[in-house]
């Protein structure tokens, strides 16, 4: 995906066909070990060793990505006025779930990425409340639910109410896919019911959870470079 990622950034910056160098060959023939880096305009981004090579490339592109991702995370997003801060929705694609009281700092990373991203299947961003949550402290393309309640794991309950309520939408293909924002123990029952119900359902906490996830929906969704099945078949 971060391979795939990098070409897509190579294209829109013309920077040609991306050059990874091997830098690294250890092991026996059972425990080989590779490591690449990619090189841009004259600088390295290595990678980490991996059992193949198509791995090892895959840590380089994933080095130089987050090396570009990196002035939007210094970008003064959490001081913008929460008025400011929006974002353009896909017309279909991953829906998300946030618990922003206790996971509050995931909407910068998820306007992060879809400032790095303009092209991203992010689609509707609903974040989840207990009664004394702020309003006015959440930027306006949230879609904000407060459970009424004080009780320590209200926002939790929620997450779990507006997605059963969001089921026929993401049967239908309306919503491809659930990205929930939240803590461990709870996450996991919510992912429990969507797989049963057929539904994918991604995880994450941190930042770089958030970038892997979002950038799998992007390229497993169709919205990235075409495969070279693809391009053969156009060709055709």
């Amino acid at each position: 995906n971060y391979r795939q990622a990098v070409n897509e950034l190579f294209m829109k910056t013309a920077k040609g066909i991306p050059d990874y160098q091997q830098i690294e060959h250890s092991g026996p023939d059972h425990l080989r070990r590779f490591r690449f880096k990619l090189v841009v305009d004259g600088k390295d981004y290595p990678g980490e060793a991996a059992p193949r090579k198509d791995q090892a490339k895959e840590s380089a592109a994933k080095h130089y990505y987050y090396a570009q991702a990196s002035p939007y995370s210094s970008l003064p997003i959490m001081d913008r006025p929460y008025r400011e801060r929006t974002i353009k929705f896909a017309a279909c694609g991953t829906l998300i779930v946030v618990d922003v009281e206790k996971t509050s700092k995931a909407l910068q990373y998820i306007e992060e990425f879809c400032d790095a991203f303009p092209e991203h299947d992010v689609c509707h961003v609903i974040g989840c409340a207990s009664f004394s949550y702020e309003r006015n402290m959440v930027p306006s393309y949230v879609n904000v639910k407060n459970a009424s309640s004080l009780h320590n794991n209200a926002s939790e309950y929620l997450m779990f109410f507006e997605v059963a309520k969001l089921l026929p939408e993401l049967k239908r293909g309306n919503l491809d896919r659930v990205l929930a924002i939240g803590e461990d123990r709870f996450i996991g029952v919510l992912k429990e019911f969507l797989d049963a119900e057929g539904i994918p359902c991604d995880h994450a906490a941190t930042r770089e959870q958030v970038f892997d996830s979002l950038i799998a929906g992007k390229y497993n969704f169709g919205l990235g470079l075409p495969s070279e099945e693809e391009k053969e078949g156009h060709a055709e």
